[in-house]
């Protein structure tokens, strides 16, 4: 369910969200021409913080090893939400 104040819809193709206890905690938008591959870009974010830890560059390896693990957890809301916008 995707919540507004007390009225509540159904998603829609363009809500990603995390729902807990009746009110949205985060709502993510996308309305592009083209949807974010946020798998691709988490295990792109990935295989970059690789090579900069070990080039001794670990303050940016980290920053990137975050930005990866954000990505791959809104590619599983992605899914999630596409999931349930093909269930009965």
């Amino acid at each position: 369910m995707v919540c507004r104040g007390t009225a509540c819809r159904a998603p829609t193709w363009d809500d990603i969200f995390i729902h807990g206890g009746g009110t949205c905690a985060m709502r993510i938008y996308w309305r592009n021409s083209m949807p974010t591959d946020f798998r691709d870009a988490a295990e792109r974010h990935f295989e970059d913080a690789g090579y900069l830890e070990a080039g001794n560059r670990p303050a940016n390896a980290d920053h990137l090893f975050g930005l990866s693990a954000e990505c791959a957890l809104k590619a599983v809301m992605q899914g999630l939400a596409q999931l349930q916008r093909f269930s009965p």
